[in-house]
């Protein structure tokens, strides 16, 4: 059975009464782009403004750049809201939800999972957190759902940038169910807590155990850090995203690294790809930005392309015990120095 989809307006009613734009531009995700001429006609329908389709990515609520053009407000379908820095106009989410059969998932996971249980879930189920925690305990287990930071939209969520909801229980819960597909999450929260996490993918038919190789991902992560090492040019990304932008981060990073004598450079790069980086030529690359294009998909990129704490270990700035998945809120100003 196709797991149900559905456009939650309700958020957006409200701001659009409030906002009242007269003409808005309009981001999809890739799943969602092919519909874009009905979701403009539905916005048209709905709220009687014009519609500029944005053709550009648009990988999550945090993948908003200002916009080239003057609009009133910029709407952006498929992701949960997010608290981001004011840019120069407002912008409406709308989230897409998409129902898992919890009672039947749930039922194939009992076996593997260990009471307490942290909850934690992905935007486009975040809505079905309190229903799985309430048939784990109607099941005999015990059930957790952490705040979680400000950037999170709802408490038990989760994102490749922030597994704090999941971090702030980890110490009283043996075992995490996540609400979401795919592995990239699943091994985040499982990297990120140390504890193993039961995935529901909305595509399978039963619960996933995502174990994580941490052998393996740490190698892999080494030879990141070895060339970032060895490189003799460095190029330090920025972006301009309302919800990447970490020039700070990014000051701090270009600074460490001069003063090991890198020759590194501040990148503003919005897509990383690999025509861009090897067209620029640095030896290595950091980014500031979204992570899990670095993580995920770095061997795609051509070129070295690591985390911000993955510099600071390079240039001996900070513990490789301490290696963890890149956090938005990491900064130099705040790692502890080796002796």
């Amino acid at each position: 059975m196709e797991p149900s989809q559905k456009l939650s307006w309700e958020s957006a009613d409200r701001a659009f009464k409030r906002i009242r734009p007269k003409k808005v531009l309009l981001q999809l995700p890739s799943g969602l782009k092919r519909k874009g001429l009905l979701f403009a006609d539905e916005i048209r329908r709905r709220y009687g403004c014009e519609v500029i389709l944005s053709g550009d990515s648009c990988y999550g609520a945090c993948d908003i750049l200002p916009p080239p053009i003057e609009v009133d407000a910029i709407v952006q379908l498929g992701h949960a809201p997010m608290r981001l820095r004011k840019g120069v106009v407002p912008i409406i989410f709308v989230p897409m939800l998409i129902d898992l059969e919890l009672d039947r998932l749930i039922a194939t996971a009992l076996p593997q999972l260990k009471s307490p249980v942290g909850v934690i879930a992905t935007a486009q189920h975040i809505h079905q957190i309190k229903d799985a925690v309430r048939i784990l305990q109607a099941s005999g287990f015990k059930a957790l759902i952490g705040k979680g930071s400000s950037r999170l939209s709802s408490p038990g969520q989760i994102l490749g940038c922030d597994y704090s909801s999941a971090t702030e229980i980890a110490s009283r819960v043996n075992s995490f169910l996540l609400l979401g597909g795919g592995e990239f999450h699943a091994l985040g929260a499982s990297l990120t807590t140390g504890k193993t996490v039961i995935s529901l993918d909305p595509e399978r038919r039963d619960a996933t155990v995502r174990k994580v190789d941490q052998d393996a991902f740490l190698r892999r992560r080494f030879a990141i850090i070895q060339a970032l090492a060895e490189a003799k040019t460095i190029g330090i990304i920025v972006s301009s995203k309302l919800g990447q932008k970490r020039l700070r981060l990014a000051e701090e990073l270009l600074r460490s690294a001069r003063n090991e004598n890198k020759k590194a450079e501040l990148v503003l790069i919005d897509d990383i790809t690999l025509a861009k980086l090897q067209e620029l030529g640095f030896d290595a690359y950091v980014s500031t930005a979204c992570p899990r294009l670095t993580l995920d998909d770095g061997a795609s990129l051509g070129r070295p392309v690591g985390t911000p704490g993955e510099l600071m270990i390079a240039l001996g700035k900070m513990h490789w015990d301490d290696y963890a998945m890149y956090h938005w809120g990491f900064t130099t100003r705040r790692i502890r120095r080796r002796k």
